[in-house]
């Protein structure tokens, strides 16, 4: 593994996304409602390029009528998109989307896009920080006149980020420009700061053979193509892959991801079957035969009982003679003469032996699930012949002397 500079991703390389983006609420404005220069989705778009291109967050569009419904109050607008908070009794409401981490958006970014015909459009945007906005708005003075006004300037001074950026454009072009100068002059200082531009690392995985599942801190992210796979969006610090596929030996790394840096593994494969079960594959397929065999063989047993067979012997003073209840062994018939010694001769316990089985089956089964795709499925075969052996020594130790 080795960590290098930020590269061009290559032409041939699969590309896998791999991060979860945080909500950045968009609001876009146009005042006359007249086509501009670039027209509104052209603008989204532009946005939402500019996120995924320099930031961590992705875009969550809020409707142009909030604007217009709060009489342009910031603080109104952020309450609306705010919506774990109670603006009636100032708290947050404790729901489980609120504990999710950043399933609301941190920062609203208003732009607006004045046109009249015959003139340059006029467009502004400024960004807020939604959090400084509640915290100001919790503590607002409500009683006091002018309250909204107050708070308003409160806002404008501590939670925006930023002055008002504004332009004139007389062109598409000019007003898609204004949308990467705004990212790269206003927006870019208070994200870097808060570690939200530019953010992530990527790492270049380089294996011959297609399919291989790529797991990102014991989760699947996607799967390798022949050649060049590369993830992207990993945030900076120390992550744990595993590369795995059925016929050959799994791969585990920890990788240290930097911040707009390119780390790159390049393992080498080691085949361990041509296309045979694996042997996790075949105890689980034996431990399911086992279990289905224990659960005939218990099944014939309880079938096997006649509640009205019953012996009698004779007590003498040189033979003890007692009542008591045992299993029937494989020999066992009720069809044997009146007068047989042993209807239910030496033998091996028939229900005691389809239990077991069931055990040291469910065991073995149960090891071939939980056990990782190279271990070696022995101490689970050996667990379940001690298991399955136990509870049929069991059995036989505490099995009457008489019949059934």
């Amino acid at each position: 593994m080795s960590p290098g500079a930020w590269a061009q991703t290559p032409e041939a390389a699969h590309v896998i996304k791999v991060h979860d983006r945080k909500p950045l609420a968009v609001l876009i404005s146009t005042p006359t409602g007249a086509a501009g220069k670039a027209s509104r989705s052209e603008i989204i778009n532009e946005v939402a390029d500019k996120l995924e291109q320099y930031t961590d967050f992705s875009l969550q569009l809020v409707s142009n009528n909030f604007l217009s419904d709060c009489r342009g109050r910031l603080a109104c607008v952020v309450l609306k998109i705010r919506q774990d908070y109670d603006a009636d009794s100032r708290e947050f409401k404790l729901t489980s989307q609120n504990y999710q981490k950043d399933s609301y958006p941190r920062y609203l970014l208003v732009v607006s896009n004045l046109t009249l015909e015959g003139e340059a459009d006029r467009i502004s945007a400024l960004m807020v920080d939604t959090e400084r906005a509640l915290e100001l708005y919790h503590y607002a003075g409500k009683d006091e006149p002018e309250w909204e006004d107050t708070l308003e300037s409160q806002i404008s001074q501590q939670a925006q980020l930023g002055r008002l950026f504004k332009a004139e454009v007389s062109s598409r072009e000019q007003t898609l420009r204004f949308i990467d100068d705004l990212f790269i002059q206003q927006i870019r200082r208070p994200l870097t700061s808060a570690n939200h531009w530019k953010p992530y690392g990527e790492l270049q995985i380089n294996v011959p053979v297609a399919g291989m599942g790529i797991d990102l801190d014991g989760r699947t992210v996607g799967t390798t193509q022949a050649g060049i796979s590369l993830l992207k969006g990993l945030l900076p610090g120390r992550h744990q892959i595993k590369l795995h596929k059925p016929g050959y030996a799994s791969k585990n790394f920890e990788v240290k991801i930097q911040r707009q840096k390119t780390a790159t593994i390049q393992p080498e494969l080691e085949v361990i079957a041509d296309g045979s079960p694996l042997p996790g594959q075949l105890m689980l397929y034996g431990g399911i035969a086992t279990v289905v065999a224990g659960g005939v063989l218990t099944a014939i047993a309880l079938g096997r009982q006649d509640g009205n067979l019953s012996t009698v012997c004779f007590k003498t003073e040189s033979n003890s003679c007692e009542t008591n209840q045992s299993f029937q062994t494989l020999d066992y018939t009720s069809d044997r003469d009146i007068s047989a010694n042993n209807l239910n001769p030496d033998g091996l316990l028939l229900a005691p032996l389809g239990y077991s089985l069931m055990l040291s089956g469910a065991v073995w089964g149960t090891g071939a699930l939980i056990s990782e795709e190279n271990d070696s499925p022995w101490w689970y075969l050996l667990g379940g012949i001690a298991a399955g052996g136990l509870a049929y020594g069991l059995s036989a130790a505490l099995n009457g002397q008489g019949l059934p």
